[in-house]
């Protein structure tokens, strides 16, 4: 089979943008939209002043994030129960280790641009608010890091 350039150019930015919890969009380049990929996979995502993407965690990839313009407040829930906050601003990159929560949430007064690198063709995103509405109150309770993070909203 022939070679052809389109098989390595992918239209991120052209790409359809899905709405992901919270009103965030993002558009995905991975491995059954762009069959070319091994091993690795991209994300753009914009998210709205006010809001935030969501607490979620990949199975099976780390996530690298790029802030391309805007002013996140960054969470990540490490194993064990410890909650790392911090700030990023245009131009910084965010670490996230695979399985460990995360969230961006935009603190600033523009749309958050974000570009996302995963170690794996077709990441699997675990949302951790549909887990959430399964618990009950008593179990909800106990997850007192969490509950902090969700009630700031």
């Amino acid at each position: 089979m022939k070679e052809v350039a389109g098989d390595y150019l992918f239209h991120l930015w052209n790409s359809t943008a899905l709405t992901i919890p919270e009103s965030v969009t993002a558009r995905k380049g991975n491995k059954a939209i762009w069959p070319v990929l091994k091993g690795i996979s991209i994300a753009s995502v914009e998210i709205p002043v006010g809001a935030w993407r969501a607490p979620h965690y990949h199975t099976n990839t780390p996530e690298l994030a790029v802030i391309l313009s805007g002013s996140a407040k960054v969470g990540i829930l490490v194993p064990g129960g410890d909650l790392v906050e911090f700030e990023a601003f245009d131009g910084d990159c965010v670490y996230f280790p695979q399985g460990w929560t995360h969230w961006i949430r935009n603190i600033g007064t523009v749309v958050i641009r974000t570009y996302f690198n995963y170690g794996f063709e077709q990441p699997q995103t675990i949302e951790v608010s549909n887990f959430l509405r399964l618990m009950d109150e008593k179990a909800w309770k106990g997850l007192s890091t969490l509950e902090k993070v969700y009630e700031s909203e």
